[in-house]
Protein backbone atom coordinates (compact mmCIF):
# COMPACT_ATOMS: atom_id res chain seq x y z
CA UNK A 1 0.00 0.00 0.00
CA UNK A 2 2.81 2.35 1.06
CA UNK A 3 4.74 1.49 -2.00
CA UNK A 4 1.83 2.55 -4.61
CA UNK A 5 1.03 5.72 -2.78
CA UNK A 6 5.19 6.73 -3.46
CA UNK A 7 4.78 5.39 -6.58
CA UNK A 8 1.64 7.90 -7.36
CA UNK A 9 3.27 10.17 -5.45
CA UNK A 10 6.56 10.12 -7.76
CA UNK A 11 4.52 10.16 -10.93
CA UNK A 12 2.43 12.98 -9.70
CA UNK A 13 5.73 15.09 -9.19
CA UNK A 14 7.42 14.07 -12.34
CA UNK A 15 4.44 15.05 -14.33
CA UNK A 16 4.39 18.86 -12.05
CA UNK A 17 7.89 19.36 -12.77
CA UNK A 18 7.77 18.64 -17.13
CA UNK A 19 4.40 21.26 -16.75
CA UNK A 20 6.21 23.75 -14.44
CA UNK A 21 9.59 23.76 -16.38
CA UNK A 22 8.59 22.64 -19.73
CA UNK A 23 9.91 25.25 -22.55
CA UNK A 24 7.46 27.81 -24.02
CA UNK A 25 7.60 28.03 -27.53
CA UNK A 26 11.15 29.93 -29.25
CA UNK A 27 11.11 33.43 -29.18
CA UNK A 28 10.18 34.96 -32.46
CA UNK A 29 13.09 36.96 -34.35
CA UNK A 30 12.73 38.91 -37.41
CA UNK A 31 15.12 40.01 -39.79
CA UNK A 32 16.12 43.40 -39.00
CA UNK A 33 18.38 44.56 -42.04
CA UNK A 34 15.57 46.00 -43.74
CA UNK A 35 13.87 48.17 -40.79
CA UNK A 36 15.36 51.34 -39.46
CA UNK A 37 17.88 51.29 -37.00
CA UNK A 38 16.12 52.80 -34.06
CA UNK A 39 13.20 50.32 -34.67
CA UNK A 40 15.75 47.30 -35.19
CA UNK A 41 17.46 48.30 -32.18
CA UNK A 42 14.12 48.58 -30.08
CA UNK A 43 12.97 45.35 -31.48
CA UNK A 44 16.09 43.60 -30.65
CA UNK A 45 16.04 44.98 -26.69
CA UNK A 46 11.84 43.78 -26.35
CA UNK A 47 13.31 40.28 -28.12
CA UNK A 48 16.27 40.44 -25.48
CA UNK A 49 13.58 40.85 -22.41
CA UNK A 50 11.55 38.02 -23.74
CA UNK A 51 14.80 35.93 -23.72
CA UNK A 52 15.85 37.06 -19.99
CA UNK A 53 12.43 36.65 -18.74
CA UNK A 54 10.82 34.24 -20.59
CA UNK A 55 8.08 33.42 -17.61
CA UNK A 56 6.97 37.15 -18.23
CA UNK A 57 3.60 37.56 -19.72
CA UNK A 58 4.10 41.79 -20.22
CA UNK A 59 7.81 40.73 -21.65
CA UNK A 60 5.36 38.63 -24.50
CA UNK A 61 2.93 41.00 -24.67
CA UNK A 62 5.04 43.15 -25.05
CA UNK A 63 7.26 41.84 -27.85
CA UNK A 64 3.94 40.90 -29.65
CA UNK A 65 3.07 44.50 -29.95
CA UNK A 66 6.24 45.61 -30.82
CA UNK A 67 5.97 42.88 -33.41
CA UNK A 68 2.45 43.76 -34.41
CA UNK A 69 3.36 47.41 -35.14
CA UNK A 70 5.86 46.17 -37.02
CA UNK A 71 3.69 44.23 -39.78
CA UNK A 72 4.95 40.48 -38.14
CA UNK A 73 1.01 39.34 -37.21
CA UNK A 74 2.72 35.47 -37.41
CA UNK A 75 5.36 36.22 -34.77
CA UNK A 76 3.00 39.10 -32.51
CA UNK A 77 0.59 35.93 -32.73
CA UNK A 78 3.01 33.32 -31.13
CA UNK A 79 4.09 35.71 -28.27
CA UNK A 80 0.25 36.86 -27.59
CA UNK A 81 -0.65 33.15 -27.43
CA UNK A 82 2.68 32.62 -25.22
CA UNK A 83 1.38 35.72 -23.16
CA UNK A 84 -2.13 34.56 -22.46
CA UNK A 85 -0.47 31.06 -21.41
CA UNK A 86 1.76 32.81 -18.79
CA UNK A 87 -1.94 35.33 -17.72
CA UNK A 88 -5.32 34.04 -18.46
CA UNK A 89 -6.55 36.81 -16.33
CA UNK A 90 -5.29 39.52 -19.02
CA UNK A 91 -7.87 40.43 -21.73
CA UNK A 92 -5.65 42.01 -23.48
CA UNK A 93 -3.61 38.56 -24.99
CA UNK A 94 -6.74 37.63 -26.24
CA UNK A 95 -7.91 40.77 -27.28
CA UNK A 96 -4.53 41.09 -30.05
CA UNK A 97 -4.68 37.48 -31.23
CA UNK A 98 -7.81 37.86 -32.42
CA UNK A 99 -7.35 41.33 -34.07
CA UNK A 100 -4.73 39.39 -35.89
CA UNK A 101 -6.55 35.92 -36.37
CA UNK A 102 -8.97 38.55 -38.44
CA UNK A 103 -6.99 37.94 -41.25
CA UNK A 104 -6.75 34.31 -41.31
CA UNK A 105 -9.20 32.32 -39.46
CA UNK A 106 -12.07 33.88 -38.28
CA UNK A 107 -13.45 31.18 -36.23
CA UNK A 108 -10.47 31.17 -34.10
CA UNK A 109 -10.78 35.09 -34.42
CA UNK A 110 -14.20 34.78 -32.36
CA UNK A 111 -12.75 32.02 -30.23
CA UNK A 112 -10.26 34.66 -28.90
CA UNK A 113 -12.70 37.48 -28.22
CA UNK A 114 -14.96 35.33 -26.42
CA UNK A 115 -11.91 34.67 -24.21
CA UNK A 116 -11.48 38.42 -23.89
CA UNK A 117 -14.87 39.15 -23.00
CA UNK A 118 -14.96 35.79 -20.40
CA UNK A 119 -11.91 37.91 -18.53
CA UNK A 120 -13.44 41.60 -19.69
CA UNK A 121 -16.96 41.17 -20.19
CA UNK A 122 -17.46 45.50 -20.82
CA UNK A 123 -15.02 45.50 -23.40
CA UNK A 124 -16.96 47.23 -25.98
CA UNK A 125 -14.53 47.08 -29.04
CA UNK A 126 -13.65 43.32 -28.25
CA UNK A 127 -17.90 43.28 -28.67
CA UNK A 128 -18.12 45.02 -31.55
CA UNK A 129 -15.35 42.83 -33.15
CA UNK A 130 -16.89 39.52 -32.26
CA UNK A 131 -20.20 41.01 -34.34
CA UNK A 132 -18.13 42.16 -37.39
CA UNK A 133 -16.95 38.18 -36.87
CA UNK A 134 -19.88 36.71 -36.83
CA UNK A 135 -21.27 38.09 -39.11
CA UNK A 136 -18.45 38.00 -41.78
CA UNK A 137 -19.13 33.95 -41.15
CA UNK A 138 -22.99 34.40 -41.77
CA UNK A 139 -24.18 33.72 -38.08
CA UNK A 140 -26.48 36.55 -38.33
CA UNK A 141 -28.55 35.47 -34.87
CA UNK A 142 -25.41 35.72 -32.67
CA UNK A 143 -24.80 38.99 -34.29
CA UNK A 144 -27.73 40.37 -33.35
CA UNK A 145 -28.26 39.12 -29.85
CA UNK A 146 -25.12 40.64 -29.51
CA UNK A 147 -25.97 44.01 -31.14
CA UNK A 148 -29.49 43.75 -29.36
CA UNK A 149 -27.81 43.97 -26.40
CA UNK A 150 -25.16 46.99 -27.43
CA UNK A 151 -27.99 49.25 -29.25
CA UNK A 152 -29.72 49.30 -25.47
CA UNK A 153 -26.26 49.50 -23.63
CA UNK A 154 -24.47 52.02 -25.83
CA UNK A 155 -26.99 53.97 -28.29
CA UNK A 156 -24.65 56.79 -28.81
CA UNK A 157 -21.71 54.50 -30.38
CA UNK A 158 -22.00 54.97 -34.17
CA UNK A 159 -20.11 51.50 -34.76
CA UNK A 160 -23.44 50.03 -32.90
CA UNK A 161 -26.00 51.42 -35.14
CA UNK A 162 -23.49 50.85 -38.61
CA UNK A 163 -23.12 47.24 -37.82
CA UNK A 164 -27.01 46.64 -37.09
CA UNK A 165 -27.13 48.01 -40.56
CA UNK A 166 -24.47 45.91 -41.87
CA UNK A 167 -25.83 42.76 -40.46
CA UNK A 168 -29.72 43.65 -41.82
CA UNK A 169 -28.06 44.01 -45.58
CA UNK A 170 -26.01 40.91 -44.99
CA UNK A 171 -29.05 38.73 -44.00
CA UNK A 172 -30.79 40.17 -46.97
CA UNK A 173 -33.51 42.23 -45.24
CA UNK A 174 -32.79 45.85 -46.24
CA UNK A 175 -36.01 47.33 -45.03
CA UNK A 176 -34.59 46.58 -41.31
CA UNK A 177 -31.07 47.97 -42.12
CA UNK A 178 -32.78 51.12 -43.21
CA UNK A 179 -34.68 51.25 -39.81
CA UNK A 180 -31.77 51.07 -38.23
CA UNK A 181 -30.25 53.93 -40.05
CA UNK A 182 -32.96 55.89 -39.25
CA UNK A 183 -32.61 55.60 -35.92
CA UNK A 184 -28.88 56.18 -35.37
Amino acid sequence: MIAGLFVIVAIAAFWLSKMMFAPGPEVPSVDLSQISEPVARRLSEVRERVSTQPNSAEAWGEYGMYLMQHDRPSEALICFRRAAELDDNEARWPYYQGVILVQKDMQAAVTAFRETLRIQPDSLPCKLRLVSAWLTLGDFESARAQLLKLREASPRVAEVWEQGARLERLAGTPEAALTWLENA
